[in-house]
């Protein structure tokens, strides 16, 4: 793909004038040929690396077999994709009401693949992480080609790929088999589409632009919002472009359309149960107050290097942002404004970003290495305003940190910080500003200071453990396999982890913490705003449904064991089992 169309394309002039200001003057074509073209592959190579020693370190020895599995909330679509494949609809017991306990359309649809294909279930799960791994691959190509359309440095290729694949929380929950990964390609690639319709219009971009947009809404219906700041741009950006903006508008309503017929059709809902589930029996403003502190949370682990750099861009950029820069802005902004108004994710605890925010990464990437180069190309006045942007930045980010995590990694980060502000520094000084070697090694210890800031703990914490649940995922394999020994097929079990129990013990479920539930998503709170964690009700789950076995309670009280006991349940460690149950205890592992 080249920089532009060539003397023959004759366009109005209005476009062309708009193709003038699409791109950061002296900006290079999207692909160049050359040294940086071996270093973006040795990048590449290098992530692919890593994502199969991620891969393989999450997968465990059982029996005998190397096995795979998925992140907990990824084995719930795998099992609707399982029933799917099987004959028994999109449906996550098969037998029972159609509920969507989903909200990633597409991506369960093409977890129903591998088991038509006759996977053993022990493998089912790694063409998921692989194409994973491949969606990581093309999203920080499909990034590179957005950075290079604003600058014509040599290192920005090859630091934007490696960036993207060493990006910890987009690789863990990419790899780990959620739509991460997918949405955040799509999303990356529809920015590249309505940047190169702005330029150059074309009929097949403006076709992909409306495919890849109602993909993603397909993939999951709150990628709305990204649709509408694409859409947005374009309207904004001409007549020519007004037209892509109609079209692109058209396929991501009819694709939320066709998925809302449906779901009145199969569900009898306008939405799926997990928003019920998440959005109703909390105020706003609880939501809100704990979507602010998971984004600050986020910022102090992982986001505070990448915007700070970001800033810095703006900051130098003021009176000069080019529409591209414009809607990457405009696209992470939304993607972080979201992740506050939905209240943030269940698993913030663990010092990453979160699968909303996980989502605008790459973009957010792409502003940060633009500021790395803004920075080294700043002269005077402006220079002085995109140090003192990052310099407060950084700043904050040392007085609120140091007391929350005081401890030697938090302070390495500083001091890394702080070496790397002394190079780009001395990098914009005669005669190493002149060198574009000199410039390339700043800007190459920068990158590494960056994915070092920003995935170090994490990265750590995988080296030790693996990653997040997934020790515990494993020991869920297990204890399903158990629980599939000691109880006959038809009995029915109680979880509170709804996705590798059910799934590999072939056991109809009943999901305490109502993600396949309405009754308990349609019903009230009972803890503090905790996404998908926060209703209950056992009479209802328990007392009424009456499992066979209840695998877990979810933060029973005293009256809730007084109550078990009274429904006819005996405990066995963490396990409830019915009295009049045929179970074999012998054979139940103990619950991890």
């Amino acid at each position: 793909m080249g920089a532009g169309p060539g003397p023959s394309w004759h366009a109005p002039p209005s476009v062309r004038g708009i193709r003038l200001r699409t791109r950061r003057p002296g900006a290079g074509p999207e692909q160049r040929p050359g040294a940086a073209g071996v270093t973006s592959a040795l990048a590449g190579l290098a992530g692919l690396s890593f994502h199969a020693a991620f891969i393989a370190r999450a997968s465990f020895d059982l029996d005998g077999r190397r096995s795979f599995s998925l992140f907990d909330d990824a084995m719930i679509s795998l099992t609707y994709a399982r029933s799917l494949a099987a004959g028994h609809g999109l449906v996550w017991m098969p037998g029972e009401a159609p509920v969507e306990g989903y909200t990633n359309l597409l991506w369960t649809l093409g977890m129903a693949l591998p088991h038509r294909a006759g996977l053993p279930e022990h493998l089912v799960s790694l063409p998921v992480q692989l194409l994973g791994a491949l969606l990581l691959i093309t999203t920080s190509v499909l990034a590179m080609r957005i950075a290079r359309r604003q600058s014509d440095a040599s290192w920005i290729a090859p630091a934007t790929i490696a960036a993207i694949c060493f990006c910890y929380p987009l690789v863990f929950w990419t790899l780990r088999g959620l739509e991460v990964g997918l949405v955040a390609c799509l999303v990356t690639a529809a920015a590249l589409l309505a940047l190169r319709l702005v330029e150059a219009p074309s009929g097949r971009d403006r076709a992909w632009l409306a495919l890849l947009l109602a993909a993603a809404v397909t993939t999951r219906i709150d990628a709305v919002i990204f649709a509408a700041v694409v859409v947005a741009f374009l309207a904004a950006s001409g007549r020519w472009a007004r037209g892509a903006a109609v079209t692109a508008a058209l396929a991501t309503l009819a694709a939320l359309g066709a998925q809302t017929v449906f779901r009145l059709a199969y569900y009898g809902a306008l939405a799926p149960n997990t928003y019920y589930l998440k959005m109703s029996g909390h105020l706003l403003s609880e939501r809100l107050a704990r979507g602010v502190e998971t984004f600050s949370h986020s910022v102090a682990c992982t986001l505070w290097a990448p915007l700070g750099l970001g800033l810095a861009l703006l900051a130098l950029r003021r009176r000069s942002l080019t529409p591209s820069e414009a809607l990457l802005v405009a696209l992470v902004l939304t993607g972080l404004a979201y992740s506050v108004y939905v209240g943030g994710d269940a698993w913030e605890w663990a010092h990453f970003a979160n699968r909303y925010v996980s989502t605008v990464l790459p973009l957010l990437l792409v502003l940060a290495l633009l500021g790395v180069e803004a920075l080294l190309s700043a002269r005077g006045a402006g220079a002085g305003w995109g140090f003192g942007v990052a310099g407060l930045f950084v700043g904050g980010f040392a007085l609120w940190r140091l007391p929350s995590y005081g401890d030697a990694f938090a302070a390495f980060e500083l001091l890394a910080c702080a070496l790397a502000g002394a190079a780009l520094w001395l990098g914009r000084r005669a005669p190493l500003a002149r060198s574009p070697t000199a410039r390339a090694a700043v800007a190459t210890l920068l990158l590494f200071v960056l994915i070092g800031v920003a995935n170090g703990r994490p990265l750590a914490e995988w080296l030790v453990d693996g990653g997040l649940h997934v020790r515990d995922d494993a020991r869920k394999v297990r204890q399903a396999l158990a629980i599939r020994e000691a109880t006959p097929a038809d009995a029915r079990i109680a979880v509170v982890w709804a996705g590798a129990i059910p799934y590999f013990s072939h056991r109809r479920a009943i999901d305490l913490l109502g993600k396949n539930d309405p009754v308990i998503a349609h019903g009230r709170a009972r803890y503090v705003f905790w996404p998908g964690h926060d209703k209950w009700d056992y009479a209802y789950s328990i007392g009424r449904l009456r499992p066979d076995l209840v695998v877990e309670l979810w933060k029973p009280t005293q009256r809730d064991r007084q109550r078990m006991r009274e429904w006819g349940y005996e405990s066995l460690g963490a396990y409830w089992l019915r009295s009049d149950a045929a179970i074999d205890r012998s054979k139940l592992v103990p619950s991890p």
